[in-house]
């Protein structure tokens, strides 16, 4: 299900399967530090009242630059993750380099999660390591084109 889809990102959540996923947009390439708070602080309350056990977040198209002030911001929402009951997180890296190395430092700066996160250069690798089984892959079959599960 569909639940949110604006100018920066979509997020997607799987009740049967308690996955959500987290796409960005090209468009975040223009986006505020006001805007990515504001989004971040969205996706937080999503997670905190959908409780989904595995999240994928696919960051390609994400090319918002985090200013280095907001990286302790953005690890203390983070760290909101962990009444959610999450189990794992893949992280499908930026086609931005400076992107991907921003995003690395968010998740050394946040010690204090209690979920695995693991980083991939591509979404069936994520998928595998999630170790999602074939009634939530066949959750993502037509629902989403970053997940193309065969």
């Amino acid at each position: 299900m569909l639940f949110y889809n604006g100018d920066y990102q979509k997020t997607y959540y799987f009740r049967k399967s308690s996955v959500m996923e987290l796409s960005w947009w090209e468009s975040s390439r223009n986006m505020s530090d006001v805007a990515f708070m504001e989004e971040l602080i969205a996706f937080i309350d999503y997670a905190e009242r959908y409780k989904p056990n595995y999240l994928l977040v696919n960051l390609e198209k994400m090319f918002y630059h985090i200013h280095k002030d907001l990286i302790p911001f953005t690890s203390m929402k983070l760290q909101k993750l962990n009444q959610c009951g999450l189990r794992r997180v893949a992280l499908i890296e930026s086609d931005d380099s400076i992107t991907q190395v921003l995003m690395h430092k968010i998740m050394e700066y946040s010690k204090h999660i209690n979920f695995e996160v693991q980083f991939f250069k591509n979404e069936d690798k994520a998928i595998e390591w999630l170790k999602l089984d074939e009634n939530i892959r066949k959750a993502f079959t037509g629902k989403s084109h970053f997940y193309k599960v065969a």
